[in-house]
């Protein structure tokens, strides 16, 4: 590998050119500047793998949704709950590949994008926090709940 003029060296470094040497031979050359992997570009290829995996995340999701939501539903019941998280899992997906969008709109295009930046943000608090009511109705549903009442706390099983 060559060095830029003016650059460090030393075993560490050695050690990092010769492991993005052997990266490259593998996935080809991360569009490198001056022989360094620029953490814009890889950024740029995680945010569109995360956003890729988010969509089709939603569409399993809807798969299972159409799949589980088909019948009039008690409240209470246990498909009910199963149709929720679905639903719920939906949503999260959608919003979570937003924000990943959002990100590369942000990290991926040439200048800042202070609103890309924003949208990003706050696409994935919505979905971070819609995920995380995903979770709990899951839970709910795979673990059971615990109920407290007069003897005490009790441990009741899903149905």
């Amino acid at each position: 590998v060559v060095e830029p003029v003016g650059a460090a060296s030393g075993p560490l470094v050695d050690a990092g050119n010769d492991l993005k040497a052997q990266v490259d031979s593998v996935f080809g050359n991360w569009n490198s500047q001056d022989g360094l992997l620029t953490t814009k570009t890889a950024g740029c290829d995680i945010n569109s793998f995360i956003a890729f995996f988010y969509l089709s995340q939603a569409g399993r999701f809807l798969q299972e949704t159409a799949e589980d939501c088909n019948e009039d539903l008690a409240v209470a019941s246990s498909k009910a709950r199963v149709c929720a998280a679905n639903v719920l899992g939906v949503i999260q997906s959608f919003w979570n590949a937003g924000a990943y969008l959002a990100g590369l709109a942000s990290q991926c295009m040439e200048g800042h994008n202070q609103r890309a930046e924003c949208a990003a943000v706050v696409m994935s608090f919505v979905g971070t926090l819609t995920e995380f009511f995903q979770s709990v109705t899951e839970s709910l549903q795979s673990c059971g709940t615990l109920h407290i009442d007069g003897d005490g706390i009790h441990w009741v099983a899903p149905r």
